[in-house]
């Protein structure tokens, strides 16, 4: 369970100077489960949500989402508001996850207001009626009429195009769509900081004009490029003539040429070279060249135990530990971590870390569980619970969760065709394609909510 006091005196990552905030003003809670609680301790001047009607509800205790707004004192000037997340998880001077939820609100915004418009546009379509039918009537009268009863015909049309503008006015009458549409966004659509209503410019940048708060991890204000750098491993053929595995290389081959057409630095390490050494010594290349702008990608394709990947056992060499391989990336710089456990039992590494036979020197190690909890950038694929098989096909030609991952990423998991894949698109594919081909193995993903969107390859 963690707990945030929010205030003058408060425990979250930044101070709140405000003359009507308390100094412990009010409290979130986030218990194991992932409940959100608020609560107001007390304070002067009281805490607030903003609740699905927009409306400023006052509150003692209430359940809320990483994304409630929350506002202490009140909605004036003189008030503090910003989202739950914000204070529990994110660096203070990084408004990504919060850009990313308005930039969600923004999107369906557009969509709303094009429905809106094509509504209108039919019904400005319909005023022109009157005008068209008068004239057919007109030149049909002029046509048809002698020309002493022509001055009727004209009335008679006149009278008749008046009567039918005042009917369809009336029929139609005032749009009140766009009117409600404004009332409804105006408040939405605003800077997760300052509040300040955001133009289309301030959201394609992500950055508000005013205070100056934005998205730091998606805009490229370093002068060095994003790069992302590939660990690919893979297992078929382990030593001795027993356990070994048909997809496994191949797996690993396909992953490492998907991501070299999108120009990272990939290191392949397969079968023998695949050693528990070897691996960390890879991991530990990348540490001394990645900074914090760039993402690093680790894959892993081959049997599994409990808590750990079977990496190439040979002499008094020994498997990986999921502890030790996450404790390594750990001390990477960068952006966000992406690991593909394909392997037997691969939700041992959330469900059941085994400490008990760990070493003085393993205890100083942090379990990767914590590693994740508390800094969230790691996006983690498994192919299985923690008591399931993780199964391959020479039919399919792949591992099943790895041959998933691929097509996603390949632009099958594009689920809105906006040509990027997100890691809820790519979780969502790759489970059903799973179950698809095997109903009795259930791939997870362990991330934080921050990072759901968080775009996986383009194209």
């Amino acid at each position: 369970m963690q707990e945030v006091i929010i205030g003058k005196e408060g425990t979250q990552k930044f101070p709140i100077n405000n003359s009507r905030v308390s100094r412990q003003h009010a409290k979130i809670t986030v218990s194991d489960s992932g409940q959100w609680t608020l609560e107001d301790l007390n304070s002067t001047n009281g805490t607030y949500i903003i609740d699905d009607n927009d409306e400023l509800v006052q509150i003692k205790k209430v359940n809320i989402t990483e994304f409630t707004r929350v506002v202490l004192a009140d909605q004036t000037s003189m008030g503090f508001s910003f989202f739950a997340h914000h204070v529990v998880e994110d660096d203070p001077k990084n408004y990504k996850a919060e850009f990313q939820y308005v930039l969600r609100i923004h999107d369906k915004a557009l969509k709303e207001k094009a429905e809106i418009d094509a509504k209108i546009q039919k019904k400005n379509m319909m005023r022109f009626l009157p005008g068209v039918v008068s004239a057919v009537i007109g030149l049909l009268l002029t046509l048809l009429l002698p020309f002493n009863q022509k001055v009727y015909g004209v009335a008679v049309t006149a009278v008749f195009t008046a009567l039918l503008q005042a009917i369809i006015n009336f029929y139609l009458g005032k749009d009140s769509n766009l009117k409600n549409f404004n009332a409804k966004y105006s408040n939405k659509l605003i800077c997760p900081c300052c509040s300040k209503l955001l133009s289309e410019i301030e959201f394609k940048n992500q950055m508000c004009s005013r205070c100056k708060a934005h998205a730091m991890l998606l805009l490229c204000m370093s002068a060095e490029a994003q790069k992302t750098y590939a660990i690919i491993t893979g297992v078929s053929n382990y030593e001795g003539d027993h356990n070994d595995l048909a997809q496994s290389t191949k797996d690993a081959k396909r992953l490492a040429s998907l991501y070299k057409t999108k120009d990272a630095t990939v290191v392949l390490l397969t079968s023998k070279n695949a050693t528990r050494a070897n691996v960390i010594a890879a991991i530990r290349k990348v540490k001394a060249v990645a900074n914090a702008n760039d993402h690093i990608v680790f894959s892993y394709s081959g049997h599994g135990m409990e808590n750990y990947i079977c990496t190439y056992v040979s002499g008094g060499s020994k498997m990986l530990a999921y502890n030790e391989l996450f404790s390594e990336l750990d001390k990477c710089q960068a952006k966000d971590i992406v690991c593909y456990i394909d392997a037997c039992f691969s939700g041992t590494a959330v469900s059941n870390m085994n400490t008990k036979e760990m070493n003085s020197k393993d205890m100083n190690r942090i379990a990767w569980k914590t590693i994740v909890k508390n800094n969230p950038r790691y996006i983690v694929f498994l192919s299985s619970r923690s008591d399931e098989l993780s199964a391959e096909s020479p039919l399919v030609g792949s591992g099943f969760l790895t041959n998933g991952v691929i097509k996603g990423l390949r632009g099958k998991a594009d689920s809105n065709e906006d040509k990027k894949v997100t890691v809820m698109e790519l979780f969502k594919y790759v489970h059903k394609d799973v179950q698809l081909h095997n109903n009795k193995q259930h791939p997870q993903l362990v991330t934080s909510k921050s990072l759901y969107d968080n775009v996986l390859m383009s194209w």
